[in-house]
């Protein structure tokens, strides 16, 4: 027997049935929920970094949505460390000048720290289960002084490849309040 898809769907809508995208759900497994996902991020106050393009016809006149606006010293920029858990979002650092092996340690012992304390609150873990910790292979995350510091602390660091596609889930959150803050 043929039915066509429409015949179906409506059949199906006649029933109180409607069709809806299933929702995304992470895949994580119990061990997964003891991450602590950590990235720094670069913000524009003004635009971006790079260029931008408009389209025109040839002979045709800029109009206003053809220019970029611009302010004197473009701007100012601000640079945040981020935190996020299975628990949710942690502590952010806005981060004055460049950060070094020094300043990352102590940011890694104050904000990581309270981050830390409340997610193992939160979802019911002992500080006795290892937390898993993940950073990317910037030098300064990967010296022996940062390395030492979360050697002491019994964190496991997340074996991370040395230039990969953008797999942090923090990356998502900084794109976020990116597009939020160009509004």
């Amino acid at each position: 027997m043929k039915v066509h898809p429409e015949t179906v769907r409506k059949a199906l809508h006649t029933a109180g049935l409607g069709a809806v995208e299933k929702e995304k759900k992470f895949l994580l497994s119990h061990a997964n929920k003891r991450a602590i996902w950590t990235d720094k991020t670069n913000i524009n106050r003004f635009n971006s970094d790079g260029r931008q393009w408009a389209w025109i016809r040839s002979g045709e006149q800029l109009q206003n949505h053809h220019v970029k606006l611009t302010v004197k010293h473009g701007g100012g920029s601000i640079t945040l460390w981020s935190v996020i858990t299975y628990a949710g979002v942690g502590w952010k650092c806005m981060i004055n000048g460049n950060m070094d092996k020094a300043l990352y340690k102590k940011i890694l012992q104050d904000e990581s720290e309270q981050t830390i304390t409340f997610s193992i609150e939160k979802l019911g873990f002992r500080r006795e289960q290892q937390v898993i910790f993940q950073q990317d292979n910037d030098p300064k995350h990967t010296s022996n002084l940062v390395k030492d510091y979360l050697q002491e602390q019994s964190y496991q660091v997340m074996e991370w490849p040395p230039q990969p596609p953008n797999f942090n889930p923090i990356e998502n959150m900084s794109a976020l309040l990116k597009r939020r803050l160009n509004e």
